[in-house]
């Protein structure tokens, strides 16, 4: 048998594309002679057979997301010795006059194994999408591919919306079970699993109808305030926003400590409102832990900001040390009609300092501007892995804690996480950056950009006339 094992390798993968069925005989006459090299050949060969089934597709908003996963996924070990490369269907989504959508896949995906990534906007922007919007488009694309005939369908959702209506109170629905009776039937018999993020609760799962997979972005957020220079050498305190998060609380607190080797303590602040819906400094469980440290609230969404603030507040008051930090998988920062002023303007004022996990989709643009107050952390990678594990029937659990294990032991750099702003002077999707006319999408399509495929816009301005192509989302 040749030595050069990768000349050999090549010749037989051509012999069995034009011979499949002889595989096991020409396995069973070169096993005796190198089982080791034979053992690893095969592996290869039948992972690089199986990549060919694997596909990943997204909905519109989520496709800068999408494309970090794919180039993690391509980063694997186990990709990259197929010398394979896997790529973002093709799929062009468009709008008739009326706002309707009309939708085609311009890759074959028959018989293919399909992992869909959805994501929503969280724009309040006039003439800008909405959670509904992407949620109507995400459930279109689910139909589409149940009609072409894939093999299996996972659904990948960073975010979960409707998942804080997940009980009934007096004449109020079950909202969560609507969202995924939608997408159910709409993916119909080929959706086969979820794929999320530290939903609000873990009891949406009984509403899911399908095997739900819950990731955790504890080990990511400790593993980062760890490694903040601001706090080396201070005593921290995790701090839940309610009785209700203190399970969550309690996993950061631990691997947090686990990683700066010493205990963090917990402290719990009760959500019920006193007169004026004002939190007093009463409402901490565990005052005589916050005080001289600095806090750090983890909650599971951050929506207008409210609940961070009231906490902030009276964790304050208890004698935490400033600034009041916050952590959360899904910074949502949605404007309060109660408020005169953003979100964004309000956090930053009270001077609290947010750290999100990027399960939302955020422009590049806010992550710019946001840099002294707000960082986003990166979860591609950790979702790029949950796929890999799915499609190679491994080990969730095991994957999880290795991805969490190389941020405790410092085997991957947290600043590769941190997400870094290549924001540039841009063009919405419905407004000209040079005029200011709104203008209108011609044609969406996928382009190949360094060897990674990439959504670009063709927008052109009825008014002046200019043509742009961007690459990435409409706000990228």
């Amino acid at each position: 048998m040749p030595g050069n094992y990768s000349e050999l390798e090549e010749k037989l993968f051509s012999y069995f594309r034009e011979h499949p069925n002889v595989l096991g005989r020409v396995v069973e006459d070169y096993t005796n002679k190198n089982p080791a090299a034979m053992e690893g050949f095969i592996e290869r060969y039948l992972l690089k057979k199986s990549l060919k089934e694997l596909m990943i597709v997204a909905n519109r908003t989520a496709i800068p997301f999408a494309s970090q996963v794919v180039e993690e996924l391509n980063k694997i070990p186990e990709v990259k010795s197929t010398g394979q490369t896997i790529s973002l269907a093709n799929i062009s989504i468009n709008n008739f006059p009326n706002s309707e959508l009309n939708m085609l896949s311009d890759d074959s995906i028959r018989h293919r194994s399909v992992y869909a990534i959805g994501q929503w906007a969280h724009d309040k922007r006039p003439k800008a999408r909405s959670i509904h919007d992407d949620f109507a488009e995400y459930n279109i694309l689910l139909k589409m591919l149940s009609g072409i005939g894939v093999n299996a369908v996972i659904s990948v959702l960073p975010e979960l919306i409707y998942d804080r209506q997940d009980k009934a109170e007096v004449r109020e629905p079950i909202s969560i079970k609507w969202f995924f009776d939608t997408l159910n039937e709409s993916g119909g018999s080929n959706l086969k699993r979820y794929i999320t993020v530290d939903p609000h609760s873990k009891q949406i799962q009984l509403a899911a109808g399908r095997p739900v997979d819950i990731m955790s972005s504890m080990g990511l957020l400790a593993g980062y305030f760890a490694r903040l220079p601001d706090l080396f050498g201070k005593e921290i305190v995790a701090v839940s926003p309610d009785v209700g998060g203190t399970g969550r609380a309690k996993v950061f607190a631990r691997t947090l400590g686990y990683i700066l080797d010493k205990e963090i303590p917990l402290a719990i602040i009760d959500k019920e409102r006193k007169k004026g819906g004002l939190a007093k400094a009463g409402d901490v469980v565990g005052q005589d832990r916050v005080k001289g440290r600095v806090a750090i609230i983890v909650d599971d969404k951050i929506d207008t900001g409210g609940t961070i603030d009231e906490g902030a507040a009276s964790l304050l008051l208890c004698g935490a040390i400033p600034p009041i930090y916050a952590g959360a998988p899904h910074c949502l920062l949605s404007d309060s009609p109660k408020r005169n002023i953003p979100t964004t303007q309000f956090l930053f004022e009270r001077g609290i300092k947010v750290v999100g996990v990027g399960t939302v989709y955020r422009p590049d643009k806010f992550v710019n501007e946001a840099a002294e107050w707000f960082t986003e952390l990166s979860y591609a990678r950790y979702i790029a892995h949950a796929i890999w594990v799915n499609f190679t029937r491994g080990s969730f659990t095991n994957m999880q804690k290795r991805l969490d294990d190389e941020l405790r032991t410092g085997k991957v750099d947290i600043k590769d996480y941190v997400r870094k702003s290549t924001w540039q002077p841009f063009i919405r999707e419905t407004y000209c950056c040079e005029c200011g006319t709104e203008i209108t999408q011609t044609r969406s399509v996928l382009i190949e950009v360094e060897g990674v495929r990439k959504q670009a816009y063709l927008l052109g301005c009825p008014s002046c006339k200019a043509d742009y192509v961007k690459i990435g989302s409409p706000d990228k």
